[in-house]
């Protein structure tokens, strides 16, 4: 091949090369332009080159106020070790991602996934670090919201059968190491259904929400309480002895003296209670939690083994 050959060889080969930056380097611009991610490219010390407009909006700043500072200054919440630990990573490894949790100028947390990555140039030396943030704080508030109405009663905010029961096995569980044992019970609100037709559907919505309300501000620290279906409630008080549920019964319920508002309204509301010591742990599932409530006083069983109030 001869030196002119080479030489258009060549020739064309910019050529070729000069047509892909002119079509990638504007499509990677509006790439950057239009993402909802975090995207940002670094210095060899991890200082800010550039970044898109994504990136200002998460830290609610303009190009000029981000361009030229540090990566662990804008994430000034960063833990300094852990900062240290993911740069020796990086360093060694050339990536590193993981989550980061700061404070927002508004002061509330942000939860972000970063992932860094390392460029080298031609000599094999570090040239620059491109990276993406994206912001998990909300998915998270959603996850959360999910699991907390899995958990609780979506109008009294208590919690629901099925948590009831899983925190009552773990309850038993606490109660066997310790030698005490687990007062199980049942409060039936008298009459409940009379408030609906009475005064409303919504008189008898904000009722139980102030049972709910007084119930919880009346128990002690480690009692559970539930809101089981309808008008009944659900109790698991850990006791150090069985003297000890009398007296702790008959103060429930006398939460009920007093009567409650509701609706703009003044409701007096009697309530009935039943319980069951129970000893035994068992396994959390609703069948056996079912099978802890039978024979508790109320419950309709052939053969009560607990006490009524």
């Amino acid at each position: 091949m001869t030196e002119g050959s080479n030489i258009r060889r060549r020739l064309a080969e910019l050529e070729l090369q000069t047509e892909e930056y002119r079509y990638f380097v504007p499509l990677a611009k509006k790439l950057l332009e239009i993402s909802t991610d975090a995207i940002f490219q670094t210095d060899a010390q991890l200082k800010i080159i550039q970044c898109n407009a994504a990136f200002c909006r998460l830290f609610e700043a303009s190009i000029s106020m981000i361009v030229g500072k540090g990566l662990c200054e804008l994430f000034a919440d960063w833990d300094k070790g852990f900062a240290e630990d993911a740069l020796a990573v990086l360093t060694s490894q050339g990536r590193w991602e993981g989550e980061l949790r700061r404070s927002a100028i508004r002061g509330e947390l942000r939860i972000e996934s970063l992932v860094i990555s390392r460029v080298a140039g031609k000599d094999g030396l570090v040239e620059c670090h491109v990276g993406i943030v994206r912001d998990l704080s909300e998915l998270r508030s959603a996850r959360d919201i999910l699991d907390y109405s899995t958990k609780h009663d979506n109008l009294t905010g208590l919690a629901n059968r099925d948590f009831f029961s899983t925190a009552l096995g773990e309850l038993l569980r606490r109660s066997e190491q310790s030698g005490g044992i687990v007062a199980v019970c049942l409060l039936d609100l008298d009459n409940f259904k009379q408030v609906n037709t009475d005064c409303s559907r919504e008189a008898g919505d904000c009722l139980l929400k102030a049972v709910g309300k007084r119930l919880t501000e009346a128990l002690r620290l480690g009692d559970l309480l539930a809101r089981s279906g309808g008008d009944e409630f659900s109790l698991a008080l850990p006791l150090r002895s069985a003297d000890e549920l009398a007296p702790l019964a008959a103060r429930i319920i006398t939460l009920f003296d007093e009567p409650f508002e509701a609706a703009d309204r003044l409701i007096h509301l009697h309530a009935t209670m039943g319980a069951k010591e129970v000893k035994i742990v068992f396994a959390t599932r609703r069948a056996e939690l079912d099978e802890v409530f039978h024979g508790i006083p109320g419950r309709g069983s052939q053969e009560d083994t607990g006490r009524r109030w």
